[in-house]
């Protein structure tokens, strides 16, 4: 998955962000291989994610197709910003569904 962070979000919170996709980068690997792998977005890159501040926590589910190519993961500032919280929001980015 390819990672885009706006610049409308401050610098603590782009540095919060990458901080948490390394973490989930560690925790979802298999004897130390890593399952995914967050990368900066390349101006060739298609379809990549970007972070927005707005209402509340959210993200839609799986890779968007047809001509909206950016994924936009909305966190509200500061009540989103938990490592739990952004995990779980990449994870919906990913196609997993929550229970």
């Amino acid at each position: 998955m390819l990672i885009k962070i706006k610049f409308f979000l401050g610098p603590s919170q782009i540095a919060f962000i990458i901080r948490t996709m390394e973490k989930m980068e560690r925790e979802i690997a298999i004897n130390n291989v890593a399952c995914i792998k967050f990368r900066p977005k390349l101006s060739t890159d298609q379809y990549y994610i970007s972070f927005k501040d707005g209402d509340g926590c959210s993200s839609p589910v799986g890779q968007m197709r047809g001509e909206e190519m950016e994924h936009i993961v909305t966190l509200n500032y500061p009540g989103c910003f938990v490592d739990a919280i952004i995990m779980h929001e990449l994870l919906h980015t990913l196609g997993n569904l929550s229970r």
